[in-house]
This record gives C-alpha cells, structure tokens and sequence, in this order.
C-alpha cells in the first residue's frame, strides 16, 4: 500500500524508539527495571523471529501538543500486550478463550494425521479415514477463525466501527481473510487514535530483528503498511482507499456509492473531498478538481494547496488529462452494430423537469464526445434468470470508454441511447435497469497527467472489479 501519511516525523520517532529499545534490552522498557518481564526481552526479536514495529505521531486536536504511538505486529513472543504499546483490536480475553476451546481438538486432529503419514495409511480406507481428518480439521480451523474474527473491531475516521461482518459484505460468503489481518501495526495504531479522538499525521513502520528466511525483510528497514493484509483493513478506516499522496496531490481510488463532492443537505455531506479533509485538515477547503457519478467508481485526484489545485484544474479544463473507463453493458453489441470500436458524438443537456437526467437535444445541448472499444462479448449461465433477473438478458458486453468532453451522466447516456451503443451499463437506475443485487458497472479505472509541482508524467490503473 502507498504510506497513508507523511513518514518523516514518525521515522525520526522510530529511530530514537530503537535507541531506547537497544539501550534498555527490552520491549516494556516503561516499567522500572525490577518490574520488566522476561518474556518482552529484546533478545526474542533479535534471536527467534523478527517482527514489524510501528509509530503513529498524532495531534491532540484544537491543540498544538502532539502524542506518539507505538506499535508490533501481531504477538511478541506469544504476547498480545506490552506496557507502553497500543493494544489489539480486540480483547485478549475473548481471543484466549476461543483458543483454549478449539486448540486441543485441532492439535489433537493434527497428531492423527502425522500418524496416518507416518505410517503411510494413505490408500483404501485409511485413505478415505484421512481425508476426513484433514477435512475436519480444515473446517474447525476455519470455524475457529470466524469466532476470533468477530472479536475485532476497528475505530474509523468518523468514529464508526467496522467489523469482520461488515468488510466480508464486499466479498463472497465463504472467503476468509487472510490470517493476522488486523493485527500488523497500522490498523492498531490507527483503532487507538481514532477510539481516542486523535489526529494522525505521521506513520512509519520498521523490521526489527532477525530476519525471515524469505529474506523479504532486512533489519531495521521500513516499510510500508502491507497490501497483503493492511489492504483490506486500512481503506475502511481510513475512509479513502489511497493510490498515491504528497505535499501537493491525492490520488484515491472512489467507491461506488459516495458522492466526489458535498451535495445539499446534511446526508450529502459526507464525501471523497470532505474526508480529505478530514484526513488531511492543512489542505485547502475544496481540494476536488474533477468528478466521479456518486454510483461510478474509479480514480481521482485531488489538488491539496491553491497552486497545486490550479494547474490540475487547468489540465483538466485544456483536456491534458487522459481518462479510460471499463463499463460492463446488458446485452449483445454485436446485436447492435459490427463496429468494434467508434466515437460516440452528440449534443446533450440536463432534462430541467426531471434532473440529474440528461436528454439528447439538438438545440441546446452541448456536444459531447467519447471513443470506444469492444473488450469482450459473454453469456451468463441460464440459471442466473431467476427471481427479479427473469427478465435480464443473459448477454454481457465489456467496453472502454474514453471520454474527450467530461459532461455530466455523459458515458452513461452515450451507452444507453439510440443515438450511441443504444445498450444501458448494467446497474444503471437512470437510464437502464437497476436489481437489488447490482451497483452501477460503470469505473474509471486509468488517469494519467502531470504533477503539478514536478511536471512528472502522473500514471494510474486500479483493477477492474466487475
């Protein structure tokens, strides 16, 4: 993952914590020295398994003073706390009694297993007897892990909580995070701060100790939050799922179902720019220089200073700016035409009686145009025309779309009009159909400009997700 905050400050903090660590021996160097436990010496890290250690430097907000936080990353030699550091996202309690409960059995379902290896049972009815020890004990693990899954909770930027329940709603119901997600240092350090009212505004991590065998990673070296596990964790709280961010830009990649910039009222305050702010308070009070559809995900850029803001505003408005889209049509376009690729050209304007709408309008609308490409052309299973999809279409089309104007609803009307593909986005409320079970397969998944302090060529791709 890309660092979510500056690093500076907090290194310098994480150099002067390995001082401390390295001077005292251990890890609860806070305890007078008649009072330290064995079990947190130093000697553990530098001798049995290295391990990740974190600092978060957050502003006490309204306030000049700052608090530091400190971090590690999963347990410290089978220890979940240590005086001085910030705790899991859990209680201990809970965790160590789902582990007292399950551990015997599966270790006791492991032991059986080594036996059968050991003396080769592995065919006839040893084999089957085998395979469902093995069985068993996979679905006891798993079992186990749900239950200290739903243990955790993780504080949000708004002060909301997420748990495991509600991350796994974007995911299948059988997919299982990956073990120790949760636990690495920047999902704790960021659970305290925000479960404490905190700023954060610096975040660095190290390795320390010795090193992995895979050699991925070397002593005292820093390293970003993982995408491995951090990724799944750290866009929720955080609020922004962030590609890129310095001193003058912010590159994040939008989900569908938020707005890019506030609307009116109270419920349409909560937006990309908004939060931010929220995560960034020096930046400038409107940082949003072009716009995503509240239902199209996808990339965008934010300018955090008046310069920075201007030029890409400028870039923007002379169509420096290189923006694709993937959509995913319902229907055949080859039912519609044997071009497979094209520009789509027409004027456009709001309908006034029945906005957001937008009509085709010879007279006073605006030309607005965009080129596309055929990617692909597939049929769903029959089985799929069940319930409210007994009337779908079972064809799916992918497209790209580039678009050379940027006006509102504008690859939205250009799919879906006779006068364009004449075939709406799947997930489409406006100007197609819309199930429950579907959101608008509609992302801007590649931007590319430059950087408005560094005039460095700027290049984004997210993966597509439909």
């Amino acid at each position: 993952m890309f660092p979510p905050f500056p690093e500076s400050e907090a290194k310098q903090e994480c150099l002067l914590l390995i001082e401390q660590l390295e001077k005292s021996g251990c890890m609860d160097f806070c305890v007078e020295e008649e009072f330290r436990n064995p079990k947190f010496s130093l000697e553990y890290a530098k001798n049995n398994c290295g391990i990740m250690m974190g600092i978060l430097v957050c502003k006490i907000p309204d306030t000049n003073k700052k608090v530091v936080l400190k971090a590690f990353s999963g347990q410290y030699n089978s220890n979940w706390q240590i005086p001085g550091w910030v705790n899991p996202c859990f209680e201990v309690e809970k965790w160590q009694n789902e582990v007292n409960r399950a551990d015997p059995k599966i270790k006791e379902l492991t032991r059986k297993i080594e036996e059968f290896v050991n003396e080769e049972k592995l065919y006839g009815e040893d084999g089957k007897f085998l395979h469902q020890l093995r069985k068993e004990r996979k679905l006891l693990s798993n079992e186990s892990l749900k239950n200290i899954y739903s243990f955790y909770e993780f504080t949000c930027f708004d002060g909301s909580i997420e748990t495991y329940k509600t991350l796994q709603e974007n995911f299948e119901d059988d997919f299982l995070f990956p073990t120790g997600t949760g636990d690495c240092c920047a999902p704790k350090l960021l659970n305290h701060a925000y479960k404490k009212g905190l700023q954060p505004i610096s975040l660095a991590e190290f390795f320390y100790g010795k090193e992995p065998v895979s050699a991925l990673k070397k002593h005292k070296t820093f390293y970003p939050p993982c995408d491995e596990k951090c990724g799944y964790v750290l866009p929720k709280m955080l609020g922004l799922e962030i590609l890129y961010r310095d001193e003058d830009i912010i590159v994040v990649n939008k989900p569908s179902g938020i707005l890019s910039v506030p609307g009116k009222g109270e419920d349409k305050f909560d937006c990309i720019s908004t939060r931010v702010r929220k995560l960034i308070p020096d930046c400038i009070e409107q940082p949003s220089v072009h716009r995503l559809d509240m239902d199209t995900s996808g990339i965008l850029v934010l300018g955090l200073t008046k310069e920075s803001h201007r030029n890409l505003s400028i870039q923007f408005q002379d169509r420096k700016v290189e923006k694709k889209y993937q959509a995913l049509l319902r229907g055949r376009l080859s039912d519609k035409t044997n071009e497979t690729y094209g520009t789509i050209e027409f004027p456009m304007r709001v309908d006034l009686e029945n906005r957001p709408y937008q009509i085709y309008d010879e007279e006073y609308g605006r030309m607005a145009t965009t080129e596309w490409k055929l990617l692909e052309e597939y049929s769903l299973d029959k089985s799929f025309l069940q319930g409210e999809h007994q009337e779908d279409s079972l064809w799916r089309t992918r497209v790209e779309f580039t678009p050379i104007t940027g006006r509102t609803h504008q690859l939205r009307l250009h799919s879906a009009h006779e006068k364009g593909l004449g075939i709406a986005i799947v997930g489409d409320r406006l100007y197609g159909k819309n199930f429950s079970d579907e959101r608008l397969c509609l992302q801007a998944f590649y931007l590319k400009f430059t950087h408005p302090t560094t005039n460095q060529i700027m290049e984004f791709t997210v993966p597509f997700e439909f």
